[in-house]
């Protein structure tokens, strides 16, 4: 059996191919091996996993787990003396490079600082040109090690970001969600974030001009004419989520509609 694993560490979302097999013993009667061999990718996703899955042998088996906690990795903080989104440019110039496995770990690192301030998400957006298409793009068109972190990014942009293109990417996201040859797993990240800013343009209190309430709202109806989505998935029950909050949210709240108080 082959699988793509992820797992978050400190923050960045890191994944491994990671394949299985499970032998009869020759030494113990009814006995089992369970072999694990990392593909490619990150090997501290893979240790994770194998600590994991071992520990939870070993209990089926009667046996105490083994603890080995990793050290955890310190980031230090950029140098005040940069411009805003300077020490993400590496980063942002590995992202549609061309290299699996450089946009891998980079999406996926972008995503980690995304998810840690809404100062993370602003810098990215700043740094980044042409963010919404080149999202988009890791979305479909990669392999699930890419574009899996890049949903994820997207998701962390959408809801932290503050910048006109939020409106681009949250639309981009929806798509995506409604796009049947994407893997799962991507999809419902993509669904998730375009729920989270429904319910955010929802609140009395909204007062950003970056997400159109009208807009989404007419996008998500557009999305279910126009695809045959099936009503028993959980992206599709996630989108109705999304359609259904901002229906339900009265004619007489106060709503900001690019720009424009109601």
């Amino acid at each position: 059996m082959k699988a793509t694993v992820f797992h978050q560490i400190n923050g960045a979302c890191v994944s491994c191919l990671v394949k299985a097999r499970v032998f009869a013993s020759a030494s113990t009667p009814r006995g089992l091996t369970v072999e694990f061999r990392r593909c490619n990718g990150d090997a501290l996703a893979f240790h994770q996993l194998f600590e994991e899955v071992s520990n939870d042998l070993r209990l089926n088996c009667g046996l105490a787990p083994v603890e080995s906690p990793m050290m955890p990795i310190s980031v230090p903080p950029p140098d005040a003396g940069e411009s805003k989104g300077a020490y993400l440019q590496p980063l942002v110039d590995m992202v549609g490079c061309e290299a699996p496995h450089l946009e891998a770990e980079a999406v996926a690192a972008l995503a980690a600082v995304v998810g840690a301030s809404t100062a993370g998400a602003t810098a990215i957006l700043s740094a980044m040109s042409d963010v919404q298409k080149i999202l988009e793009d890791l979305c479909v068109n990669r392999t699930i090690d890419i574009a899996y972190p890049a949903a994820r990014l997207a998701s962390g942009l959408v809801q932290n970001g503050e910048a006109q293109c939020v409106s681009e990417l949250t639309m981009a996201a929806l798509r995506g969600a409604a796009t049947d040859h994407i893997d799962g797993l991507v999809r419902m990240e993509l669904a998730e974030a375009v729920r989270a800013v429904a319910c955010k343009c929802a609140t009395p209190d909204y007062v950003s001009s970056c997400v159109s309430r009208v807009e989404l709202q007419r996008a998500l109806e557009e999305a279910f004419a126009n695809s045959a989505m099936d009503e028993s998935s959980g992206v599709t029950r996630c989108l109705r989520e999304a359609l259904y909050t901002l229906e339900a949210t009265p004619l007489n709240a106060p709503l900001m509609d690019s720009g424009v108080m109601a």
